[in-house]
């Protein structure tokens, strides 16, 4: 069995509804859904729908604003609006995400 800690890694490759229902479910006192960038633990704490078609590989991010980071899923755009990555404090994604480097078709694993 996998610990909580792995069982909440987002796959990219699920569609937006199950995805951002795992970001929800993991908000349970000491749990919280995750991926990667650049090699450091990205906690997803808020996220939304996007509501245009994307295209790119699932867990490419296509659209930054102030809105939030949209990201590619197997069906769907999830829209990332708070989240902490390892070792900073949490913020707006569209802030995070830009002070670690993030671009567009960056991908999230």
């Amino acid at each position: 069995m996998e610990d909580r800690a792995t069982e909440n890694r987002i796959n990219w490759k699920v569609n937006a509804r199950k995805i951002y229902d795992a970001i929800r479910a993991a908000k349970d006192p000491g749990g919280e859904a995750w991926c990667y960038f650049r090699g450091k633990r990205l906690a997803v704490l808020e996220a939304g729908f996007g509501y245009e078609p994307a295209d790119g590989p699932p867990g490419t991010i296509v659209k930054m604003t102030p809105r939030g980071v949209e990201v590619v899923t197997g069906a769907g755009v999830v829209v990332l609006r708070r989240v902490r990555i390892e070792g900073e404090e949490e913020e707006a994604a569209i802030e995070a995400l830009m002070k670690a480097g993030a671009e567009l078709h960056a991908v999230l694993g």
